[in-house]
């Protein structure tokens, strides 16, 4: 393999083909108008994107410390999706889809720094409703604003991020969404990793909606020969405790 050669995708490069034809419907307000997207696709199955996502590295299995500074024996690379648009896109649709099912119509989507950013602007391509960010930190010049975007007074937004761990950083920016005027009750994510994230927004008002959780990511890589029963078993124990040490 030539130095500096993206790695290849694999057989299930074009999951496309075999995939049913579905509807996603995405509906965004403007400022004083109404309007409704509807877009058709081949929608991609969530087994062969979380494969083409372990065949380019975005899910590993190795140890690495957390920012909790717990240790998991995998790791979760979602950043570099966008060096592949034909995977993104197909990660895209499968947010669509997710928001779709847990019938989510925001009026913007709000992209969380800094993984989250390029994922709320591929997901408004896709769906055509209206796209900003919010900061890890504040400039210290220009306007100093920690959320950018437009959006409609009383808008309602959906926060859009690679992963779920603890919830701990998806908590830390609702208070600059709420001084920004957005409501938000909503979060969609690619994978979550299982360590109780979902439980502990909840307890905040927020729901977490994923493409898939971290038990789907194992139960279809361990079935398609790609990790051992040892690496599953190793990322469940991790789950419990995860899970357990969060909910202290």
């Amino acid at each position: 393999k030539a130095e500096g050669r993206r790695p290849e995708l694999g057989e299930t490069q074009e999951p496309a083909e075999s995939s049913n034809l579905r509807s996603v419907v995405g509906r965004r307000s403007s400022v004083g108008n109404q309007h409704s997207l509807t877009t058709d696709h081949r929608l991609p199955t969530t087994a062969n994107v979380v494969t083409q996502m372990f065949n380019i590295g975005a899910i590993r299995f190795e140890p690495v410390t957390l920012k909790s500074g717990l240790v998991s024996p995998y790791y979760n690379n979602l950043r570099i999706l966008a060096s592949y648009p034909a995977l993104l896109r197909e990660v895209t649709a499968l947010m669509a889809e997710t928001m779709e099912r847990a019938a989510i119509q925001p009026d913007v989507l709000i992209g969380i720094a800094e993984a989250g950013i390029p994922l709320a602007v591929a997901l408004s391509q896709y769906t055509g409703i209206p796209a900003g960010y919010v900061r890890s930190a504040a400039k210290a010049h220009g306007t100093k604003r920690m959320v950018e975007g437009a959006w409609p007074e009383g808008a309602t937004a959906v926060l859009v991020d690679d992963v779920v761990s603890d919830g701990a950083s998806k908590l830390e920016v609702l208070d600059h969404l709420a001084s920004a005027g957005l409501r938000v009750r909503d979060i969609v994510v690619v994978v979550d990793r299982g360590q109780g994230g979902p439980e502990t927004m909840a307890r905040h008002g927020l729901s977490c909606h994923s493409v898939a959780t971290m038990e789907d990511v194992l139960s279809i890589l361990l079935d398609r020969g790609l990790i051992t029963p040892t690496q599953v078993e190793e990322s469940r124990l991790f789950m419990r405790e995860a899970s357990a040490h969060n909910a202290t």
